[in-house]
């Protein structure tokens, strides 16, 4: 599984003061693999921070599952996810 900085999340609610920003990621890829370490491996350029939360939407017709970056470095973010 690659991810493709072609398709990145897409940011949908910015954060405003402490809260967190909101990001939409519609991909093929399931919740497992996007919860898989530095996966978006642009985030840092995209501007996602720790604790900011991500729609996860597999483009095969799952029901969304929410994540959540704990950790975002120069080589990724990690998402954790619920699923």
């Amino acid at each position: 599984m690659a991810y493709s900085t072609s398709n990145p999340p897409v940011l949908m609610v910015p954060s405003i003061g402490s809260a967190s920003a909101w990001w939409n990621y519609t991909s093929t890829h399931g919740s497992t693999a996007v919860g898989a370490a530095g996966l978006v491996t642009n985030a840092l350029d995209l501007g996602m921070k720790v604790n900011d939360v991500v729609l996860i939407v597999q483009s095969t017709g799952t029901v969304p599952v929410p994540g959540r970056v704990s950790a975002v470095s120069s080589t990724g973010a990690t998402i954790a996810t619920t699923a």
